[in-house]
């Protein structure tokens, strides 16, 4: 076994015992990649920062443009907008520089194995009040766009809708402070 193929399947492991533990994670399969979508915890607080997943496995003899592709359509995550959570830049992994002779040129892409993540800040009580659920759950929602080839053709863009669903915690009202016990005279 490939030291490639072992830490995909451990990828797949996780994210198993993600799904598994209750918190947010989803897994779609298309014909050019694997994604597995997940998040870092499933019970949130209102004010709390969680950190969002993307694993995508690419088709073996496919790479996917990496920003910074000039001319190629790179991926691309976004994020729905709310007035209930603030959506930070994504971190993207270094990428690397394929040589395309028939057109002289060399351009970033992502093949194998990599790993998007981004996080988002929940809104206060009163800011993701609009968006919970009567069981205090609520969806958070995204797409990514991404285009693959591989060496002899490039296959049509494809925009994949991505969700994470949360349920959100009650913030504890803070305890009085209790007077320290006297002692006696």
């Amino acid at each position: 076994m490939t030291i490639r193929k072992a830490t995909w399947i451990a990828v797949l492991l996780a994210a198993a015992a993600t799904v598994m533990a209750g918190e947010a994670a989803s897994g779609e399969s298309m014909p050019q990649i694997r994604l597995m979508s997940s998040a870092g915890q499933g019970m949130i607080v209102p004010g709390s920062r969680v950190t969002l997943v993307i694993d995508i496995q690419a088709r073996p003899t496919l790479h996917i443009y990496a920003p910074g592709a000039m001319r190629y359509l790179p991926i691309e995550w976004q994020m729905a907008d709310s007035k209930s959570w603030t959506s930070f830049p994504v971190a993207y992994p270094a990428s690397r520089m394929l040589s395309v002779p028939a057109i002289n040129e060399s351009v970033p892409v992502y093949d194998g194995h990599f790993r998007l993540m981004r996080n988002i800040g929940i809104g206060q009580e009163t800011e993701l009040a609009s968006v919970l659920n009567p069981d205090r759950s609520f969806t958070v929602e995204g797409s990514l766009r991404y285009q693959a080839c591989d060496d002899k053709e490039c296959f049509l863009p494809k925009t994949l809708r991505l969700r994470w669903r949360f349920k959100a915690g009650k913030l504890e009202a803070p305890k009085a402070p209790q007077d320290p016990p006297q002692k006696p005279n």
